[in-house]
């Protein structure tokens, strides 16, 4: 942002921003408010600099001047004041936000379930050889874990509400109609955060299965 745009012209872009955002979060029934705001657009930018690195309070009002666009003389200027940093991270760390981030661990928690729900379920079915049972285990963790993280996201946020298919119109009424920057931003982020508990996820597995027959042993 630093590099494409000066500091009057991120105040200018971070107002438009929040102007969007104000009138999006406004409407209740609107459904697109991702593809308004960005987690690391000109507006998270600003605020960014302003509130960590210069110290403002997240309180803090800035002003805005702008001409009328509905005016014919252009030294008839507007201007507006708000606290666009409080609003933007009421949005960001709302809520929502805080949602989509159980939802991470949510995901690998239930990865791990089912992974318990099919090593149970081989126990019981008796086959034949150690081979065929691990087999079974191997290839459905393996669907599951490829539903959970690959077509849930593809389809959830799937927005197919202009296709000529009501059925598929009806089924398909998420946020993005392709996979865009914002796409990446929200889905992405989403995506990533996963990938990042499944990395720690084994050793803590390690752990709490050493803690809990640490437990039995000390119990006995």
């Amino acid at each position: 942002m630093h590099k494409t745009y000066d500091e009057d012209q991120l105040f200018s872009l971070a107002f438009t921003e929040f102007i969007s955002l104000k009138t999006h979060m406004e409407d209740k029934d609107n459904k697109s408010i991702n593809n308004i705001v960005s987690r690391n657009g000109a507006l998270f930018c600003f605020c960014d600099d302003h509130i960590k690195d210069d110290g403002d309070s997240i309180d803090t009002v800035y002003t805005f001047s702008f001409s009328d666009p509905k005016s014919t003389n252009v030294h008839d200027i507007t201007e507006i004041s708000s606290p666009i940093c409080k609003k933007y991270y009421m949005y960001m760390t709302g809520w929502g936000y805080l949602l989509q981030q159980t939802f991470n661990y949510l995901v690998v928690g239930a990865s791990f379930a089912f992974r318990a729900v099919f090593i149970w379920l081989a126990e019981k079915l008796r086959f034949v050889s150690l081979t065929a049972e691990t087999n079974f285990i191997m290839l459905a963790v393996f669907y599951v874990t490829y539903i959970n993280y690959g077509f849930i996201y593809a389809f959830a946020s799937l927005d197919l509400r202009h296709s000529p298919i009501p059925i598929i119109g009806n089924l398909f009424n998420g946020l993005y109609p392709e996979f865009n920057s914002l796409w990446y931003n929200d889905i992405g982020v989403l995506i990533y955060n996963i990938m990042v508990s499944n990395m720690y996820w084994p050793v803590l597995e390690f752990f709490i299965y050493y803690g809990l027959r640490l437990l039995a042993r000390m119990i006995d």
